[in-house]
């Protein structure tokens, strides 16, 4: 820009239009307002900002321009602003500012470039609108699946206490376990800030808080353990994943430790790179027994884990029983 100023016979300041700052000056898109260095007084402005601001060009030389850039420093990095016209609409404005010197370093004026972004406003104010209501609406889904779930859960234990036989009253008081855990996570998802994605650590934090609360007895000594901080996971994928550790977690809880042995469950989750997770629940109990057929129903909750990770997540199960019992499942995933 240093054809733009120059010195005018009483030490004022002349404009030279006829350089690449005058062809944007002129033919630009964008406002243009040359003010003095306080930032009120307007020297020259172009058409675009005429238009921009509602004023005529006399009229402009009394607006206050500080109030879009306020006076000191050197505006480098864009800013945006709401202004007010002259016929009383607000419109909303990008502002770089930059303070122009002369040849001895002093400042002698501030140039204020202004890009009119109100549409792009209105559409993030509409895209944010539309994004409420669709957090409102899935927030009134998990509600209601969340009561569902409680009522289902709530028929259950009814129909249980009419039943005469052990076996039965078992199924269906473990039903009635699986139902309620899947509350729980519906009961989370609708308090959750973010019902696209969930922080994992805190996640799973609740979902095994909620499967100890309801598989242990006051009197057995079981810790549990979440590690996966730093790990997003998208609702869906978080659904799968609840309902995998639901699964392996209630069955360890239940059965790992028997005669109220000490014990502690884990849960894991972390990238192993290459676009893949890997979702770890291990137990340091008794293991498995040799005899268990868990992909043939023998054991139906491990099937249905099995199930889960496998068409759901498209991933593997693999298994170790050698020190209590370690369920690894490695899914394909392309981030949160």
């Amino acid at each position: 820009m240093r054809g733009l100023l120059g010195a005018g016979k009483a030490g004022g300041v002349c404009f030279d239009d006829g350089d690449l700052f005058g062809s944007i000056y002129d033919d630009g898109g964008l406002g243009v307002a040359v003010t003095a260095c306080d930032g009120w007084r307007v020297l020259k402005a172009n058409q675009a900002c005429l238009d921009m601001l509602g004023y005529g060009r006399e009229e402009l030389l009394k607006f206050p321009m500080a109030n879009i850039v306020p006076s000191g420093g050197d505006f480098s990095v864009p800013t945006e602003r709401r202004v007010r016209r002259k016929d009383g609409t607000e419109r909303w404005l990008k502002v770089f500012a930059a303070t122009l010197r002369g040849g001895d370093g002093k400042p002698v004026a501030r140039v204020n470039l202004l890009e009119d972004v109100t549409a792009k406003k209105q559409a993030e104010v509409a895209r944010g609108q539309e994004l409420k209501g669709k957090d409102d609406l899935l927030r009134a889904t998990h509600r209601r699946m969340r009561g569902d779930m409680l009522a289902i859960a709530g028929l259950l234990k009814l129909k249980g206490r009419d039943l005469a036989d052990a076996a039965a009253v078992r199924a269906f008081a473990n039903i009635e376990r699986r139902v309620l855990g899947l509350a729980a996570v519906h009961e989370k998802l609708h308090r959750s800030e973010d019902l696209v994605a969930v922080d994992a650590h805190d996640f799973f934090s609740s979902l095994m808080e909620h499967l100890a609360q309801s598989h242990l007895v006051e009197s057995q000594r079981v810790d549990w353990m979440v590690d996966a901080r730093g790990v997003t996971l998208p609702v869906d994928y978080a659904m799968l994943c609840a309902s995998v550790v639901s699964e392996l977690a209630a069955n360890a809880f239940m059965h790992a430790f028997p005669d109220f042995r000490p014990g502690l469950v884990e849960t894991s989750l972390r990238s192993d790179g290459d676009g893949y997770m890997s979702l770890v629940v291990k137990d340091n109990g008794i293991g498995l027994p040799e005899d268990v057929a868990w992909r043939d129903g023998g054991a139906a909750g491990l099937q249905l884990a099995t199930l889960i990770a496998e068409q759901q997540l498209n991933g593997k199960m693999e298994i170790d029983s050698s020190n209590g019992s370690e369920f690894k499942i490695t899914f394909p995933f392309g981030g949160a």
